[in-house]
């Protein structure tokens, strides 16, 4: 079995990492676009987001990387408007994004609607109840979760963080986001 190499993209320019900035409390941070790209010879299939405990050196980070990972799946999960955020993804690519494409409050209860989701408890937080992507991400995708070798335009999909009005705690919060998949040459 050979691998595949996945590369994560703002503005062409591959990241391993993305600063979603800083913000007051109820800020809506400005999302960033990304783009996802395999080298791949074969499509890879199953491909789905989850979130995990950051990995990298944690210096300047919060209370610690369960912490952080724990606070910013139960902001997606309250049940009031004021203690509702957290990290949000957009996934409609092929309509340029549009405002109502973007989880609210309003909708939480149903926040992963195949274009765009919150992460929270119980959606998103582990491979087992992981997001799969949406073919709006690429006019090249015609099937969810599946991106195509040499896909144009490689998928994309936006996301950003929201944070609720009444958080009581200032400081950085980290995490990863994971791109669980299957490739088979």
């Amino acid at each position: 079995m050979s691998a595949v190499t996945i590369t994560w993209k703002i503005s062409d320019t591959p990241v391993t990492s993305v600063d979603h900035g800083q913000g007051e409390n109820g800020d809506i941070l400005t999302a960033k676009e990304i783009e996802i790209s395999h080298g791949g010879t074969y499509q890879i299939t199953g491909c789905k987001f989850y979130l995990a405990e950051y990995s990298g050196d944690y210096s300047g980070g919060g209370a610690s990387p369960s912490a952080d990972l724990a606070e910013l799946l139960a902001w997606g999960a309250q049940v009031t408007a004021s203690a509702w955020g957290g990290f949000c993804i957009n996934m409609d690519a092929v309509n340029a994004f549009p405002a109502g494409d973007w989880p609210a409050y309003d909708d939480h209860l149903d926040s992963a609607n195949g274009e765009y989701a919150v992460f929270k408890t119980g959606q998103g937080e582990a491979i087992a109840n992981a997001i799969l992507l949406s073919s709006a991400m690429s006019t090249a995708m015609s099937v969810d979760g599946v991106i195509p070798a040499a896909a144009s335009p490689w998928p994309k999909f936006q996301a950003r963080v929201a944070i609720p009005t009444d958080e009581d705690t200032a400081g950085v919060r980290k995490f990863d986001q994971k791109l669980r998949f299957t490739y088979t040459s």
